[in-house]
């Protein structure tokens, strides 16, 4: 098991994080939990992504053909995708709604 620590700044031209840089991280991966925590760096919203995953040696060796389609909600900007959520609800609800969908629960605030 091992870990990453994906930081995610806010895109104003995306409304919203470009998670590009943890769908690429992720691709080849078997991700077994993802931990975010929202922070401001002046005044900037960013996102820390905690990555516990394993190197999937089975997906490795599989063609691009035969491996399995990304799932459609695999970050905060792909919620945008989906009818009637848009940028407002992705800040407002989207970690909260990603936890949901993997089956995680919140964290107690400090």
């Amino acid at each position: 098991m091992r870990v990453k620590l994906v930081t995610l700044s806010y895109a104003p031209s995306l409304q919203g994080f470009d998670d590009r840089p943890l769908a690429e991280f992720v691709r080849d991966k078997e991700v077994l939990a993802i931990r975010e925590h929202f922070f401001t760096v002046h005044d900037r919203p960013h996102l820390a992504c905690l990555i516990t995953y394993q190197e999937n040696a089975h997906q490795s060796q599989q063609g691009p053909e035969e491996r399995p389609r990304e799932n459609p909600l695999d970050g905060l900007a792909a919620l945008q995708s989906l009818d009637g959520i848009g940028p407002a609800k992705v800040e407002k609800y989207g970690a909260r709604l990603l936890e949901l969908v993997n089956g995680t629960t919140p964290e107690a605030a400090p």
